[in-house]
């Protein structure tokens, strides 16, 4: 049995519809663009949570900011024409996240770092029956986040997580090589980062962290851990990136891509441009500055402080580069995918096109997914490009 009720919010019709004895509730808003859905962004004022809200905020959506600092996120709604929602929410303190989601139909995650904030996100959205994506880059939440798999199928919800450019576009570019080849053996993904590219706090505490401790990969098919920041390999990237050294680094990718391709090899690595940038992480590293989530925090906040010293020789691009090799009609095959832009937009423009792809019903499974998981690959590309994005994929088959 379905109840509908209409009624008038900031000048706009709205209509909340409930079906099911009260399972599932779903509020749109009318306006000239046709039905909307309401989207809440969780760190949505920080550097890639503003980027997914300025991708999505002329949608026919309602998009509303939230975090911890409702100051800031007041500051961000005001530089949008429209309707632009601000809320208080805390990801450290789960009621105020069961307290905000209720009246969403979406949960975008964007609070970073995300090795520290673990699955509380997420947990929330379930309780609340509320889809879920996130730009997860860490492997660490991933055990917690698949624990609730059988919770979000009963609660009818998709959480997709590690939807940024990597994971993401690494991910969807590993699905699609998987889908052109007979056979896989290695997946070998790459990423370089300006220093003066990303702004945030948050990502300088995610390198920190990768780069520390043992890290999950695949090696003949099994899952182990080996030491980060280990086994250089120099890489070419476009320009104006080139030939860059390149270190074992903690990704989610070698974690939730055997779930779905059968590789027998997958690692992650990673280096900051210009290449000094990676010496003084060797330093940084070899003086304990990163051997708790504490230390992390006061060292990001130090070189945060100071960041433009160390862009310097450097240029404000960041590349990612995967590597697939394997077979096609028996021939040994190497597929080659290179993607070069600024991390705001390559983080932020996948997370907000897949936003719209599950409200549009392109994305149907339900349950904790990553992105190689549900989202068909050509599809997403062909959005990806419309957006001006190009990947570049280089190998015969």
């Amino acid at each position: 049995m379905a109840s509908a009720k209409i009624f008038f919010k900031n000048g706009l019709k709205c209509a909340t519809i409930r079906w099911g004895e009260g399972f599932y509730q779903i509020s749109f808003r009318f306006n000239e663009g046709g039905i909307s859905v309401k989207i809440i962004i969780v760190g949505g004022y920080g550097d890639i949570g503003s980027y997914v809200v300025q991708k999505l905020v002329d949608s026919p959506h309602q998009i509303t900011v939230a975090g911890r600092n409702l100051k800031k996120a007041r500051s961000l709604c005001s530089r949008f024409k429209g309707y632009v929602g601000a809320l208080h929410c805390d990801v450290e303190h789960k009621s105020t996240l069961v307290g905000a989601f209720g009246n969403f139909d979406l949960v975008i995650n964007c609070a970073g770092p995300f090795y520290k904030y673990g699955a509380n996100v997420a947990t929330a959205a379930i309780e609340t029956k509320t889809h879920y994506i996130d730009v997860c880059d860490d492997a660490d939440p991933l055990p917690k986040l698949f624990a609730l798999d059988s919770a979000a199928r009963r609660a009818g919800v998709t959480v997709l997580t590690g939807m940024g450019w990597n994971p993401g576009i690494s991910n969807l570019a590993a699905r699609l090589a998987a889908n052109l080849l007979d056979e896989m053996d290695d997946v070998k993904i790459a990423w370089a980062a300006g220093s003066g590219d990303a702004e945030g706090k948050a990502a300088l505490a995610h390198t920190l962290h990768g780069f520390t401790g043992q890290i999950p990969v695949l090696r003949k098919g099994k899952q182990i851990n080996v030491p980060a920041f280990s086994e250089m390999e120099l890489v070419e990237f476009p320009a104006p990136l080139g030939e860059l050294p390149e270190y074992l680094f903690g990704h989610p990718e070698p974690i939730t891509l055997p779930k779905e391709i059968d590789a027998q090899n997958i690692e992650v690595r990673g280096s900051i441009n210009p290449s000094w940038n990676n010496r003084v992480i060797r330093i940084v590293r070899s003086l304990g500055m990163t051997g708790s989530a504490k230390r992390i925090d006061t060292t990001a906040a130090f070189i945060h402080s100071i960041q433009k010293l160390f862009s310097v020789g450097g240029v404000k691009h960041s590349g990612l580069r995967i590597d697939v090799t394997g077979r096609k009609d028996g021939q040994d095959r190497h597929l080659v995918f290179n993607m070069i832009d600024r991390i705001r937009p390559l983080t932020g423009t996948p997370c907000a096109l897949a936003a719209l792809m599950l409200l549009e019903g392109a994305i149907t499974r339900r349950g904790v997914v990553a992105p190689e998981m549900c989202i068909d690959p050509v599809a997403f590309f062909d959005r990806l490009s419309d957006e001006g994005f190009k990947i570049m994929r280089e190998g015969r088959l």
